[in-house]
């Protein structure tokens, strides 16, 4: 949230208001103005996705599993509760299932993804099985994880499943970094099939430089990405500091430490 561009447009726009500062006003609204430019979104998300390419499924090695991560439905209210729908990033799920279908593994895993406030009583990955079989896999060639809320939680599940094991790591690709050094971290040995390109290919028109709301939540959410690319490295050089410290104490009571 607080490095949200909407955020920071209303942070500084309430500074210059209380300080008087007509200068800090301005500010606020050239940053909203250029973080709302399609053109600008579409700049931030090709970095993120370093400008990946959809892969062609016969040229995807033949692996154990193939590991399609969540993130790819939401809940809305229907007319008995709850009910599960489909949501961007469904691409994830149909490239999964080609992957499957044309034999790259012998088995098709979805993670159990379930956030804390959800209030869905089935994990996305048990709906995904259900979806799954309903075009034709067989309910013993899908695995599930158990319940999970991060990629990290993802990554820890499927190493509990497939220890040490080569997997088809699906996911979008702007996601895809991040997941292939957590999955990879964990122990997997990981090919990475990137899908859910979110910038479309197209010409450049006028549109690119005019000011939208979609334009501001699609740089939202690189921003969003980028936090969670810098909170996972943090993470994981902090784990791989305090591990080596661990590593020497022992040595140090070992006969020929």
């Amino acid at each position: 949230m607080l490095v949200a561009p909407l955020f920071v447009f209303v942070m500084l726009a309430m500074v210059g208001l209380a300080l008087r500062r007509r200068r800090l006003g301005i500010a606020a609204l050239v940053l909203l103005w250029i973080l709302s430019l399609p053109i600008v979104a579409d700049v931030l998300w090709r970095r993120l996705e370093y400008e990946a390419v959809r892969p062609v499924v016969a040229s995807a090695p033949r692996v154990a599993a193939i590991v399609v991560l969540g993130g790819m439905t939401r809940i809305v209210q229907g007319e008995q509760g709850a009910v599960r729908v489909w949501a961007d990033g469904s691409d994830r799920f149909w490239a999964g299932l080609e992957l499957f279908k044309t034999g790259r593994a012998s088995k098709l895993i979805f993670t159990g993804g379930q956030l804390p406030w959800c209030i869905a009583t089935q994990t996305e990955g048990q709906w995904l099985c259900e979806q799954a079989q309903a075009v034709g896999v067989q309910k013993a060639d899908i695995m599930v994880t158990s319940s999970v809320t991060n990629t990290l939680e993802e990554a820890q599940a499927v190493s509990q499943l497939l220890p040490g094991k080569t997997v088809l790591l699906v996911t979008s690709a702007f996601h895809m970094p991040r997941a292939l050094a957590i999955f990879q971290a964990a122990g997997l040995q990981v090919y990475p099939f990137p899908v859910d390109q979110r910038v479309g290919k197209r010409d450049m028109t006028l549109m690119d430089f005019m000011p939208s709301a979609k334009a501001l939540d699609r740089t939202t959410d690189a921003f969003r990405e980028w936090l969670g690319r810098g909170f996972y490295a943090v993470k994981h050089l902090l784990t791989y500091k305090r591990q080596l410290a661990d590593s020497n104490r022992r040595k140090s009571y070992l006969p020929w430490g």
